[in-house]
């Protein structure tokens, strides 16, 4: 008799356990089976939110992370980014994209691989920069009222600008190459003197300030002549010309890049190369001072090395 009992206890106790492993395993298969996914929601798609209940529309269509309330169950709960289920909808009105997704190239868009299939791995990841701008300053041109014996001491110069900048995560400061044409209008009772010139030298950027859509740039050019004349027929003067560009613009980010306004101080060294006339000028170099601002455009690409 307290045998049988026994037994049956036993066996009561052993059917418990495995109901309840299985209950457990049934339990651990449903969390692996339902799985949050990327779905579509659209436009004008009712939710409701889980603690108010209160319903609102969905005034585009979203892409959202989204998980079933039970699987195969007519509501499913929308997730916020950092996981909570704040929201939820019929199921029915998701579209799920987890099979588009599988479509997508499986790798980085940065990886490189060889005709044999082999991935190609890179030192560095460097990222460049490459600014255009266009800048209109107030040139003072005593040097050159004296050189022309005129009166005028300003003028107004215009330049086009290039700066092609290497970034590197872990270096605050980026190092480039900058290039510029300038162009430049004097004018006095004797006439209209034009020069032209180009310059190019290295040149650093550091960003002062940065969010999502705008952010603050400090360049600084240290560059040098390759050609620089002033043309006052019938005589040519030529200038040998080292130029300190200090530049201070805020790039904003737009539909089609990335657009920059800002001002900059020219600083340049003027000495006279060659020239078609005597000359009156006791100073065979001197210092011209240009503020102007700047309008321009910059875009960021990346490079592996």
């Amino acid at each position: 008799m307290i045998l049988n009992r026994l037994l049956s206890l036993l066996f009561i106790i052993y059917i418990t356990a495995t109901n309840a492993q299985e209950k457990d395993l049934v339990e651990r298969i449903k969390e692996e089976v339902n799985q949050p996914f990327v779905a579509i929601l659209k436009r004008g798609t009712i939710i409701v939110n889980h603690k108010t209940k209160e319903k609102s529309e969905v005034p585009l269509t979203i892409k959202v992370k989204a998980i079933q309330q039970k699987i195969g169950g007519q509501y499913s709960d929308i997730l916020t980014t950092s996981g909570e289920r704040k929201y939820y909808t019929l199921t029915s009105y998701l579209t799920s994209v987890e099979e588009d997704k599988k479509l997508a190239p499986q790798v980085s868009n940065l990886d490189v691989y060889d005709y044999s299939g082999k991935k190609i791995i890179y030192n560095n990841l460097f990222e460049t920069l490459t600014f255009l701008d266009y800048q209109v300053s107030i040139v003072s041109t005593d040097y050159y009222a004296e050189i022309y014996r005129a009166e005028s001491s300003g003028a107004v110069e215009s330049q086009f600008g290039l700066k092609q900048y290497f970034s590197h995560p872990k270096i605050p400061i980026d190092f480039g190459i900058a290039a510029s044409i300038h162009r430049g209008f004097y004018t006095d009772d004797i006439g209209t003197i034009t020069w032209n010139s180009f310059f190019v030298g290295p040149t650093v950027h550091a960003e002062l300030w940065k969010s999502d859509t705008s952010a603050l740039h400090l360049h600084v050019s240290a560059m040098k002549s390759l050609n620089h004349k002033s043309v006052f027929e019938p005589d040519e003067h030529k200038f040998s010309t080292n130029l300190l560009r200090i530049e201070l613009s805020q790039s904003f980010k737009m539909k089609y890049g990335h657009f920059t306004l800002g001002g900059a101080v020219n600083i340049s060294q003027a000495s006279i190369k060659d020239t078609t006339e005597f000359l009156a000028t006791t100073r065979e170099r001197d210092t011209i001072y240009g503020f102007g601002a700047t309008v321009g455009f910059y875009h960021p690409w990346i490079l592996n090395l």
